[in-house]
């Protein structure tokens, strides 16, 4: 089965609703681009809309001293309203922590 029909089998609401002991959801996301900050968001919204169960996230935020992009701080400033709106707890990592 390739992986698009695998995709279009997939269906994440009907495996949650139909799981016993769904207790909540993680997401794991970077925030400094635009595909972590923007459709991280999006989906973060999503999920604590139609689930409205716990999320928990773990956030990687981009480090000053490895940056060098001029747009990494204003993703992660307006992605961070998202996330204190619609996650119960966000655990924030710092991205230069991990090189050293």
């Amino acid at each position: 089965m390739a992986f698009s029909e695998r995709l279009k089998a997939f269906k994440p609401k009907q495996t949650i609703l139909e799981a016993e002991g769904f207790q909540g959801l993680l997401v794991f996301h970077a925030i400094g681009g635009g595909t972590g900050s923007g459709l991280g968001s999006l989906l973060l919204e999503r999920l604590s809309i139609v689930y409205s169960k716990n999320s928990k996230c773990f956030t990687i935020y981009p480090s000053s001293q490895v940056s060098t992009d001029a747009v990494k701080p204003y993703n992660s400033v307006l992605s961070t309203h998202s996330l204190l709106e619609y996650s119960d707890v966000a655990m924030l990592l710092d991205n230069g922590a991990f090189i050293y």
